[in-house]
């Protein structure tokens, strides 16, 4: 007797063929560039770097004017070295895009947090409320 694959499994076989797919196809002009760059189009279009893989710049400390030293550049990656708090950049966006590719060490914690905003604060210790989506791997 032969069982129907469930409706999961179905996807799961659909995505395997796709991600085959994926990696069978000619490489696309972006694929050709090095890493922590954007195309002329992109440029055109509006599309900068939050990172450029070889410096800092750009980054700062949470409720810090710089980044602390506990954050480097090491083999292209933004990466924490030493004791560090989280970072954030140094602008401000809205109704973006955001396309990046993410390091995480065995029982590693990061986390990423866009919309980040300091509502308010409460009493007299200073803590404060966020509003904010947090993405944590």
């Amino acid at each position: 007797m032969t069982s129907n694959p469930t409706i999961f499994e179905q996807a799961i076989a659909a995505g395997d063929a796709y991600d085959e797919q994926l990696r069978q196809a000619a490489p696309t002009a972006q694929d050709k560039l090095p890493p922590n760059t954007i195309t002329p189009k992109e440029q055109a279009e509006g599309w900068h770097l939050l990172f450029d893989g070889r410096t800092t710049t750009g980054w700062r400390g949470y409720r810090q004017p710089t980044l602390p030293d506990g954050w480097r550049v090491v083999d292209g990656a933004l990466t924490r070295v030493g004791q560090a708090g989280d970072i954030v950049t140094t602008g401000q966006f809205s109704d973006f895009e955001l396309t990046l590719e993410w390091k995480l060490q065995a029982n590693g914690n990061s986390g990423l947090f866009p919309y980040s905003t300091t509502l308010t604060t409460f009493g007299n210790n200073g803590r404060f409320i966020y509003a904010r989506a947090k993405f944590t791997l």
